[in-house]
């Protein structure tokens, strides 16, 4: 699916922050806020940008949205939620990582980074940065018995005091992954010819550029 809209790109990047819009929404979805919260966590924190199209299809299919009118409405419910974590990313990072007795949590938390991280192309190259989601998929109960194996490629022999031990330091990875990745991160260059006033507009509404996205 190729997902377009046709708000106004400053106006997804301003959507406001609702949490209860927000809930009731990821609710309709049937998706879980701390595994959507752990997926844009580990969207953000990685080397490059990801286009909107791209990670937007893990929330939504061509199903999702009954016209236009909904369609933006949803996209800027999904928006407030991806500035509200990059946010928080930047400035209050404890506030997105479960706390180590929520072993729940900690796990959805998990399994949604690891979604988010796999995105990146860039992060999957990287052996010594992908062996900390390998660490986030085993405490997501992710990674099949045969596969317990430590970073010395021990067998980890008791899996659940295991993920005890590295749910402790579940802040302390996200953080330094956030920072591992921002040291390297590759500004983004345009490729792409820019748009004319009087071309169609990118964004697929059917108006020129000059009445739509680009006024």
């Amino acid at each position: 699916m190729r997902w377009r809209s046709a708000m106004d790109p400053q106006q997804m990047l301003s959507a406001p922050v609702d949490d209860g819009k927000i809930d009731d929404f990821l609710d309709e979805l049937g998706m879980d806020r701390t595994w959507a919260e752990g997926y844009l966590t580990g969207l953000l924190s990685g080397p490059e940008l990801i286009p909107v199209n791209v990670w937007i299809n893990e929330f939504v299919d061509d199903e999702t949205f009954a016209n236009i009118d909904t369609a933006n409405e949803g996209l800027q419910t999904l928006m407030a939620l991806y500035n509200d974590v990059n946010t928080r990313l930047r400035e209050s990072i404890d506030s997105l990582v479960p706390d180590e007795d929520a072993v729940e949590a900690c796990e959805d938390f998990c399994s949604g980074y690891v979604a988010g991280a796999n995105l990146h192309a860039s992060w999957k190259r990287d052996e010594a940065a992908y062996m900390l989601v390998f660490v986030f998929a085993i405490i997501a109960d992710e990674v099949g018995e045969d596969l317990l194996r430590d970073a010395k490629g021990d067998v980890i022999e008791d899996p659940e005091a295991w993920r005890a031990k590295h749910r402790a330091n579940l802040l302390e990875y996200v953080t330094d992954l956030r920072d591992y990745w921002k040291e390297r991160r590759v500004p983004t260059r345009r490729t792409e010819a820019k748009v004319g006033r009087n071309d169609p507009c990118p964004c697929g509404s059917g108006k020129k550029f000059k009445k739509c996205c680009g006024q």
